[in-house]
């Protein structure tokens, strides 16, 4: 059903590699249809790819890394660290992963792409004007919401949890 759709093949099937494949198609999507928002796609995009090749081992499916390659450029495809992944990006995408050396640290990077786009969406609608872009801020910022929502719900769920884990969520 997805490979007939707008989001397009995965290439895959199983969630372990269905999910990141989506969050990629959205991202490319995104960076499509508002060139205005792509630095947001290519930061998450950039901490999807991240998450899945230094966490799990796992590299994008063809149809996937085409998307990616889209976003981030070719240069990622042998970088043996996150380091070096990050050296390879581009500044549009390599702005999250600043500063992260281990995959223990991605949390922190998917943090940093939250917290721009509430940032980002929330100075985009308080100035006048009304246009796609606004409303995909508009709706980022639910995204945001939700996106806290879960993570605090995740992180409470585990004991125990460093204070610097709450303070960084709130």
């Amino acid at each position: 059903a997805l490979a007939t759709s707008v989001w397009g093949d995965p290439g895959e099937t199983e969630g372990s590699a269905l999910a990141p494949a989506l969050r990629i198609a959205w991202a490319r999507r995104l960076a499509d249809q508002l060139p205005e928002l792509a630095s947001w796609a290519r930061g998450m995009a950039a901490v999807v790819v991240a998450r899945e090749q230094f966490c799990f081992g796992r590299s994008p499916t063809t149809p996937t890394r085409r998307a990616v390659d889209r976003l981030l450029g070719r240069a990622w495809h042998d970088a043996a660290t996150i380091s070096a992944f990050t050296g390879r990006l581009s500044n549009a995408a390599s702005w999250p992963l600043r500063g992260i050396d281990s995959p223990a640290e991605l949390w922190r990077a998917e943090l940093a792409v939250v917290g721009r786009v509430a940032t980002d969406a929330t100075d985009r609608v308080s100035k006048p004007g009304y246009d796609r872009a606004t409303v995909a801020a508009l709706m980022a910022l639910q995204l945001v919401d939700l996106w806290r929502v879960l993570a605090v719900i995740e992180v409470a769920g585990r004991h125990p949890v460093p204070t610097e884990v709450f303070d960084a969520l709130v």
